[in-house]
This record gives structure tokens, C-alpha cells and sequence, in this order.
């Protein structure tokens, strides 16, 4: 006899960068990152007070994106010397920053100890290595010779965020730069980001937006911006009504092409489907069984019938709904089933991460209507794995799969 039954899965400056000393270790398979600390030079200009700009500054704050040691970021802050006349200073951070590759951001201020006005910027993103290696110089007063919008960057719905960019000097030093300054422009995609002059980007809907910045009248070739949907947003529920169903739901019937249900949802919402065929079947239910009547999902055999049960798993892989190429990740997942249930089986979920990890694991009787939840405080499942009874016909269809936006694996 063929039944199908239910649950839900709810997870519901100048600066050259030089490394110091560090090191690694760790036991039992473990491996400590290696850390070291940060050295770097500013090329202060001739202290000037008549206008707001960088050569005002009395103070930096230089910050590694997520590079300090300790977690978080890195953040370290030095004074320049007293004296007017332009000159140039190495300094070391007392703490220690993780070595790798981390966003850099200096922010100059107009008094001592990283106070008072914000007077001159400057961004990059750098490798901080054990054996030196740098980025080169940042200067407050130099010209620009180059400017370029920053690599990857990426916007969550609704999030609003400046963009940011470098600017370098004839030998390829960083310049800081009074904020402000780069004046930006958008090509295309107005309709999935809103950009304004100054470079205060609000993320509308996913897509990817065009977009370059001038400084100093040096032009930037032009960029992609990605929007992406925010993981914690709402969540996305699939209920399958709208697509072609079987009128049958007995293993072993041979599933139509029309019926097959793939990678129908990729575009939109970054998820596709597969069991032992690269697809599943969409199945219209009898009255009163399905959750959301009147389709439901099963597995497929090999060969492409019907068939449900512990041997032939239901797969939910997740994408960039932008790049399919690109692993996706969601923080959290459900599933409901037909209502019909038979105590004496079992049903289980498995959740993995973007490197094939085991990550949660969900099991339960299968009494008819059962619950099942995996959830992360961070999107981080990649694959859902739905297994079924032992057998092959008593077994599981599915109904109203809701996962929380996908946005792409980094």
C-alpha cells in the first residue's frame, strides 16, 4: 500500500601593511590562525587648519575589517606629531590582527585620540601576511591618479550603506580623501538600488545595479553593486499549486516531464530540487491529505517513477538566485506533509553546510502531522536531505517548503 504523510522542518598611509611576529599551532587536528602585528606609515601633509581636509587631521583610526585576534575588528589609532611641517611616520599596533586578506578602512579626524571631526578618508582592501608583505603608502595631500569602486560589494535588503572606493597616487599609494568627494554615478539597475551623489546606496530589490565614482575629476571604471535579499527577511513558502501535477500519487508510476519539478525556482527564489533522478514529482493529492491542497512533492527512483521512502531522499539545494554557479545558504527551513501518519516509522532531516557538513539533524515518529525544525542564528544551510520511511511505499509527500532568503555563500 502507497501512503503519504507530513512535517515541518521549521528553522523557522602613507599605510604599508607589514606583518610582525606570529605564529600557529593547536592540537588534535586543530590549527590556530596565525597573528601578527600591523605596521604602517602615514605621510602627513603640512598641518593645515583653514580648511576641513585630510591635512587637519590630528589623529587616525586604521580598522581590518574582522581581522583582529581577539574577534571582530581590528582597530588601532595614532596621533601625528605637533609640529606644522609635513613628514612621514611608522607606527606598530600594540595588539595583534589575524593574518588574511580584511577590508581596510582609515578615518582622519580633526583633533588628537580619534576625536572631532571626520576630515579625510580612505579604504582598500589588503592582505596582512606574516612576512611583511604591505600595500604600499597612504598620503593625505597627494593627487589622485586613480580611483576605483571597491570589488564586490554587496546590499541586503532594505540595508542602506555608503559605497566605498580606492584612491591612489601616481606610484600607487593610498590617498585619503575629504568624505565626500568621490561624486557617483548609476547605469543601470535604479530599480533595485537607489544611489544618491554622495554614495549612500538603499537596497530595494535583488539585482545587480551598475555604478562609478570620480574623484577629483579621475573617473572609475564602472562596477556592479549586488543586491541581495537580507537572510533575516521574510520568508519564502512553496506550496506548488501553481505548477503542473500528476493526478496519481502510486509508486511507481513514471513521472511525466511536465510533471518533474527541478530547477523551476532557481531564478526567483535560489532553490532547486532532486532525489535519485535529478528531479522530483509534483503530485496532485486526494481531499483532505495535503496541507495545502491540492500538490504536493515526492521522490523519484533512478529511473524516474515515483517513489517515496528512506531510499529515495528528497533534496532542497539552495543559490545565488543571481549566479546559480554560486553556493547559497539560508538560516532556516521547513516542510509539511500529507496528514496521514504510521507511528511505527521514522523520518528524519539532515541540514549541511556549503563544505558537505552535517549540521543539524531532525528525526521523529511518523504519527501524522509530525514537526521538525532546524534554524541558525546565521544562514548557513546549503542542503536539506528529506528521508523518509524505511521502505519504499509508505512514505512521505511534501508540502509548504519555507526557507528564509537565500543570499550567496561567502
Amino acid at each position: 500500500m502507497h501512503r503519504r504523510i507530513g512535517f515541518v522542518l521549521a528553522s523557522v598611509v602613507s599605510v604599508g601593511l607589514m606583518a610582525g611576529c606570529g605564529g600557529s599551532g593547536g592540537g588534535s587536528g586543530t590549527t590556530t590562525p596565525k597573528t601578527t602585528t600591523v605596521k604602517f606609515s602615514i605621510a602627513w601633509a603640512a598641518r593645515s587648519r583653514d580648511i576641513a581636509a585630510p591635512s587637519s587631521a590630528l589623529s587616525a583610526v586604521v580598522t581590518l575589517q574582522g581581522g583582529s585576534s581577539a574577534g571582530g575588528d581590528f582597530t588601532t589609532e595614532v596621533d601625528r606629531a605637533a609640529a606644522p611641517a609635513a613628514y612621514s611616520q611608522t607606527y606598530t599596533s600594540a595588539q595583534t590582527a589575524k593574518t588574511g586578506t580584511y577590508p581596510l578602512a582609515i578615518t582622519f579626524y580633526a583633533q588628537a585620540g580619534g576625536t572631532g571631526a571626520i576630515v579625510g578618508t580612505a579604504s582598500a582592501s589588503v592582505t596582512i601576511a606574516a612576512n611583511g608583505t604591505g600595500i604600499g603608502s597612504v598620503s593625505v595631500a597627494n593627487k589622485v591618479a586613480t580611483a576605483v569602486v571597491t570589488a564586490g560589494q554587496t546590499v541586503s535588503v532594505p540595508q542602506l550603506t555608503f559605497l566605498t572606493f580606492t584612491a591612489r597616487d601616481g606610484q600607487g599609494n593610498l590617498i585619503a580623501v575629504t568624505p565626500g568627494s568621490g561624486i557617483w554615478s548609476q547605469a543601470d539597475g535604479a530599480d533595485n538600488l537607489q544611489l544618491t551623489t554622495d554614495g549612500k546606496a538603499t537596497a530595494l530589490k535583488r539585482g545587480l545595479s551598475t555604478i562609478s565614482v570620480s574623484v577629483d575629476g579621475i573617473p572609475s571604471a564602472p562596477a556592479a553593486v549586488e543586491v541581495t535579499d537580507d537572510p533575516n527577511g521574510t520568508p519564502v513558502v512553496l506550496n506548488f499549486d501553481e505548477l503542473a501535477a500528476m493526478p496519481t500519487q502510486l509508486s511507481g508510476t513514471l513521472i511525466p516531464v511536465a510533471n518533474q519539478l527541478s530547477t523551476q525556482y532557481q531564478a526567483a527564489h535560489g532553490i532547486s530540487f532532486s532525489s535519485l533522478a535529478p528531479f522530483v514529482a509534483v503530485t496532485k493529492m486526494p481531499t483532505g491529505t495535503a496541507p495545502s491542497p491540492p500538490n504536493c512533492i515526492c521522490g523519484s527512483s533512478a529511473d524516474g517513477h515515483i517513489q517515496y521512502g528512506h531510499a529515495t531522499p528528497v533534496n532542497f539545494v539552495f543559490s545565488d538566485p543571481l549566479n546559480p554557479a554560486t553556493p547559497g545558504v539560508t538560516r532556516s527551513f521547513s516542510l509539511a506533509g500529507d496528514k496521514d501518519g504510521l507511528a511505527s516509522n521514522t523520518v528524519e532531516i539532515d541540514a549541511y553546510d556549503v563544505a558537505g557538513n552535517l549540521i543539524g539533524t531532525k528525526t521523529s515518529a511518523d504519527s501524522g502531522g509530525e514537526v521538525l525544525s532546524i534554524s541558525f542564528p546565521t544562514a548557513q544551510i546549503h542542503k536539506v536531505v528529506f528521508l523518509g520511511a524505511p521502505g519504499t511505499n509508505d512514505g512521505v509527500a511534501l508540502d509548504n517548503v519555507t526557507f528564509g532568503p537565500v543570499v550567496p555563500a561567502h
